[in-house]
Formats: structure tokens, C-alpha cells, sequence
């Protein structure tokens, strides 16, 4: 995740979430990238407890259906930022795999088009 945050100049608008395999602490992760980071759409099993990890410090949204919370991603996003899926987590609470979750954000996309 945080390898993918710095590898864009643009600013970023960052889908987390999942289910975390221990206890990560994702505001130490992304803290360094509060200029960059514009809005993180939280979801799934651990994303509540990411969002109240950050919220003070990012703009921010929990919801615990990946499918809504990229939608909350895409209406907090401006033409000239990245839309970044880099959860963090494994897919496991709502997908067979991380392949599975991948298109899935992909359908979404390519739906608004």
C-alpha cells in the first residue's frame, strides 16, 4: 500500500480495507502521505477500525460493502487525482481472492463508463 501511494505524483483518493491479517496500524502507514491523500474510502471487516484509526487526521468514509465504498471513493474524487484500489488487507471477508476483488473494482469502473 504504501509502496503504490508513492509511486504517484498526482494526489490520491485510496480504497483500504478487508480483512487485516493482524494489527495493523494504517495511520502509521499513511500518516506521512497527508498532503497526497485527499479521501480514504474504508471497507469491509477491518475497515472500521481503519476508518477510526484515521479519521481525524483524512477525510474519510466506513462502509462495510466494498461495492459502496468505491462509489464513495469515486464521488469524493476529482478529474486530476489517482483512484487507487491498494487495501491492505486480504479479500477474504467479502472475496475468494484478491483476483476476485480486483475485477470487481474493475466491473464498477467500467459500469460508469
Amino acid at each position: 500500500m504504501v509502496a503504490a501511494i508513492d509511486s504517484f505524483r498526482e494526489n490520491i483518493i485510496i480504497i483500504v480495507g478487508g480483512l487485516d491479517k493482524g494489527n495493523s496500524d494504517f495511520l502509521s502507514a499513511i500518516k506521512k502521505f497527508k498532503d497526497k491523500i485527499k479521501f480514504v474510502s474504508c471497507y469491509g471487516e477491518s475497515g472500521e477500525k481503519i476508518y477510526n484509526m484515521i479519521k481525524n487526521i483524512f477525510p474519510s468514509s466506513y462502509n462495510k460493502i466494498f461495492s459502496k465504498a468505491v462509489l464513495e471513493a469515486i464521488l469524493n474524487s476529482k478529474k486530476d487525482e489517482v483512484l487507487l484500489l491498494s487495501p491492505g488487507c486480504a479479500s477474504y471477508d467479502q472475496f475468494g481472492s484478491y483476483i476476485e476483488r480486483g475485477n470487481k473494482f474493475k466491473q464498477i469502473i467500467i459500469g460508469l463508463t
